[in-house]
């Protein structure tokens, strides 16, 4: 049951969706917040030591590198790691970050014998099919007291976004797309499935937020950037408020290792 997806050749518009929309824009702003936050929970002198799983370029991960802390990057896709690589010389953070290049069933003994303070996995979890036995590995790997930054598919917003555009046809067949590989993830989750085995590991939510609770239901979607500045702000008014943060295409969870 180890499915995964490469974007290996398609790197350039995956890395655009992400950092080079209004929605990507959203969506960094957010998790720069949450991250801000994990900071909080360790010393202010102690030096990470960090996973980024599904790293892509590494854009968190470096930045966390440029203080001076130590982050093991992993992508299954050999184009993407070099392209971290690149990325990290750009920010001056080389030596800081070390690269591997593997899936997240077969990491390499160089990870899997460190722990970490602190584990990214961003939007990569609803590209496995396996996503208990993804979700106890990182377990496995987070220090006590460790925090596990987990960015999630939201299937239920999904879902709501299928019925608002009256794509009945595809909610049938229960969100399995004719095409190959397209960017909508192929295994997304509920916000009650992944909170359900995220208690089940004893690791305990710090913090909730919903990436873009708003911007993608827009009636007129040329004020998504026409009146950006506006989005923005009411996208981190509403992101933790309890009333729409499930209607938030992604959902990230910041959880410690109890």
């Amino acid at each position: 049951m180890n499915s995964f997806v490469s974007f290996e050749g398609k790197t350039s518009t995956f890395l655009h969706n992400i950092y080079g929309t209004t929605k990507g824009e959203i969506r960094t702003t957010l998790l720069e917040q949450d991250l801000t936050f994990a900071r909080s929970f360790f010393k202010e002198e102690q030096q990470l030591n960090i996973l980024d799983l599904g790293s892509g370029i590494g854009f968190f991960s470096s930045k966390f590198a440029s203080l001076k802390h130590k982050a093991d990057l992993c992508d299954i896709s050999p184009e993407m790691i070099e392209k971290a690589k690149l990325y990290a010389k750009e920010q001056n953070t080389f030596e800081n970050q070390r690269f591997f290049c593997a899936n997240c069933f077969e990491l390499p003994q160089d990870i899997l014998s460190s722990s970490y303070d602190l584990i990214l996995c961003h939007a990569v979890m609803e590209w496995v099919e396996d996503q208990e036995r993804l979700l106890k590995l990182l377990y496995s790997l987070l220090k006590p007291q460790g925090l596990l930054s987990l960015l999630v598919y939201n299937k239920d917003a999904l879902l709501y976004q299928s019925l608002i555009v009256g794509n009945f046809s595809y909610i049938e067949c229960d969100f399995k797309s004719k095409h190959k590989q397209k960017l909508t993830p192929k295994y997304p989750l509920s916000p009650s499935v992944i909170e359900t085995n995220l208690k089940a590991l004893n690791l305990t939510i710090k913090r909730k937020t919903g990436i873009r609770v708003f911007h993608d239901y827009m009636r007129d979607k040329w004020m998504q950037k026409e009146c950006f500045e506006e989005v923005l702000k009411y996208e981190n008014l509403f992101c933790r408020d309890p009333r729409f943060v499930n209607l938030g295409r992604y959902i990230h969870y910041l959880c410690q290792k109890e």
